[in-house]
């Protein structure tokens, strides 16, 4: 008979609660996508079609775009799940974390055994796995969180591969293929997050160190190492370069410093300022300062350009550094990062057991975990010269706290009686109130569906895209928007472009513990307070760029919305009643600017200007 042991049993807990709830979440979301997810579909979509030199992108990293691209082929899903399917890429990418973390505990506590510390010393096994298990769940689901497409969770993988390839090397020397691997996990790591290239220099002298006693045998590895990441990543640096047209890695980090240190108007619709940091090449065009109102039919093919490639948009941006400001910002994204990294169940417990019985002992525990802590401080702090979110910084966060909690000692006979029963009680009440507070609505709402057998709420962007269609809107179409025009997905799905917008203006909170992001809805509401005159310019506008409909979302200036029509009637089958949510445009409204359309509708010469 199979003895189950205790590590056995937790795993087998663990991993089904963490697939269940996972699973949960991704069914709740499966519809629902964020601004980034909809351009690295769109950009998957190019590549299934072959349309290779409109899918080359140089801001968006390529690895989950290529991952969509390949479940596409396989899934063949209808327009109605493509969503979906970006989400189940997602959940896919989730499944090999739990075996990378598995992976990395493992070769941790491999490493943990071949120390001088007395096993009494140490935390039991079983005790490690329940602490670790319950950092890696809320780190995968309130961190990261499934409800993004986008490529954290695969960048989580990779980065839990090569810290444990770094282990294996630390314990073992490592061998050619060793190198080899890691040079391979590197470069993969780099395609699904291009801001990871100067982690690579780090990881290289990581294992130069580590293998500094063997110097005349590190030609191979070394070598073995650079040829593996310079094969894997260098055709997509050249295609992205040719693009370009100059020697790039990709443009993500050179953006997002022009946009939060630099001072440029952060993601869309840059036009110069502040004015010192290089003038744009070929901007969108602004045609009404207030409501600020921005046309762009050429030259993207995309349904919402100026999101698609903020690298063409951008470019002839130089940031530079101010000194003032830069600080100002390490410190406050400094502080965001110590937010999070002091809100788990490992941090204060395990700090809390080094400073009452082994302070003087935790620096020879803490050492052989180095490289761990070196990496990971190396890519908050990467982080904090630029900009904060929970999401990039997650995987660091868990490395530093498996590391303090592996190195817990032990030292007194009371601590090691009562400090892993104090670790346990505390990750189990972390886990139960996570669960509760977080889990149990996603799992009563798959539960419904799996029980009817159907979805009670339905593709609230493919009834909108449905519903235009219906109003004698064809692909190819050209279309404009007044409102948080990044979340309209249903413009993809008609394989509408939109080519003019009254925009959500974005910035971002500076002071300590808060960097969030702000949006700005002053233009929105500017356009529809507008006397009808301007707004007859602004509509004019749209139509000069070849628009045939305007669209709003009634979330924002609800009661002015209400002079144009809903896209979706109010009771609508199979979408969710009462007050609408933001992100949900289930009260898109529209106008006409096409007398060819839909003959009962409103048009623009109509009084509902």
């Amino acid at each position: 008979m199979l003895k189950l042991t205790s590590v056995t049993i937790i795993r087998i807990l663990f991993w089904t609660l963490a697939i269940i709830v996972a699973a949960a979440q991704l069914w709740t979301v499966r519809h629902y996508t964020n601004p980034d997810g909809i351009s690295y579909i769109e950009i998957a979509t190019n590549y299934v079609q072959g349309n290779w030199s409109n899918a080359v992108n140089a801001y968006w990293s390529p690895l989950y775009s290529w991952a969509i691209a390949l479940a596409f082929l396989i899934l063949r899903p209808s327009p109605y799940w493509q969503v979906a399917t970006a989400h189940l890429v997602v959940f896919v990418g989730y499944l090999t974390a739990l075996l990378s973390f598995e992976l990395f505990l493992a070769e941790l506590l491999k490493l943990s055994t071949v120390s001088s510390t007395p096993r009494r010393q140490m935390l039991p096994r079983s005790v490690v796995y329940l602490v670790a298990y319950t950092a890696f769940l809320f780190t995968t689901l309130s961190l990261i969180v499934i409800v993004f497409c986008s490529p954290d969770m695969i960048a989580l993988t990779l980065t839990l591969l090569v810290v444990t390839l770094i282990l294996h090397i630390q314990r073992t020397g490592g061998s050619v293929v060793t190198f080899a691997s890691l040079g391979l996990t590197c470069a993969l790591l780099f395609l699904a997050r291009t801001a990871f290239a100067p982690s690579i220099v780090v990881c290289l002298v990581i294992v130069l160190f580590l293998r500094r006693k063997q110097r005349r045998t590190l030609a191979k590895p070394v070598l073995s190492f650079l040829a593996v990441t310079a094969v894997v990543a260098a055709p997509f640096v050249v295609a992205i370069s040719q693009k370009t047209h100059r020697l790039t890695i990709g443009e993500s980090g050179r953006l997002n410093y022009g946009w939060e240190v630099a001072g440029a108007r952060p993601y869309i619709h840059w036009q110069g300022e502040p004015f010192d940091i290089g003038r744009p090449i070929h901007p969108t065009t602004r045609v009404l300062a207030l409501p600020q109102t921005f046309v762009f039919p050429k030259p993207i093919s995309a349904s919402y350009p100026p999101w698609y490639d903020p690298s063409y948009w951008y470019a002839g941006i130089q940031p530079k550094l101010k000194l003032k400001r830069q600080i100002w910002l390490v410190v406050v994204n400094s502080s965001v990062a110590l937010f999070y990294l002091i809100r788990s169940p490992i941090f204060i417990p395990a700090c809390a057991l080094i400073l009452l019985g082994g302070l003087s002992s935790w620096p020879s525990r803490i050492r052989p975990l180095g490289p761990i802590i070196i990496l990971a401080v190396f890519g908050i702090a990467l982080y904090c010269l630029v900009c904060v979110e929970k999401r990039y910084i997650a995987v660091d966060l868990l490395l530093i706290w498996i590391a303090l909690l592996v190195s817990i000692p032990l030292i007194q006979p009371w601590l090691q009686r009562c400090g892993p029963l104090l670790l346990a009680l505390i990750s189990l009440a972390f886990m139960s109130k996570f669960i509760i507070s977080h889990q149990i609505s996603p799992l009563i709402d798959s539960l419904r569906d799996l029980k009817h057998g159907h979805e009670k709420f339905w593709n609230i962007d493919y009834l909108l895209a449905e519903r235009l269609h219906e109003l004698g809107l064809k692909p190819g179409d050209k279309v404009a928007y007044v409102g948080r025009t990044m979340d309209v997905e249903w413009a993809r799905l008609d394989h509408l472009q939109i080519v003019g917008e009254v925009p959500m203006v974005y910035g971002r909170v500076e002071r300590l513990f808060d960097n969030s992001l702000i949006e700005n809805t002053s233009q929105i509401e500017a356009f529809w307070k507008a006397d009808p005159a301007t707004r007859r310019r602004v509509l004019q506008a749209f139509s000069d760029a070849g628009a045939k409909v305007v669209v709003s979302d009634g979330f924002y200036c609800a009661p002015l919305t209400m002079e144009w029509p809903r896209i979706l009637p109010q009771d609508q089958p199979h979408v969710p009643q009462g007050k609408p949510l933001i992100f949900s445009q289930i009260d898109s409204r529209y106008l006409l600017l096409d007398p060819h359309l839909l003959p009962s509708a409103p048009k623009m010469n109509s009084k509902v200007q």
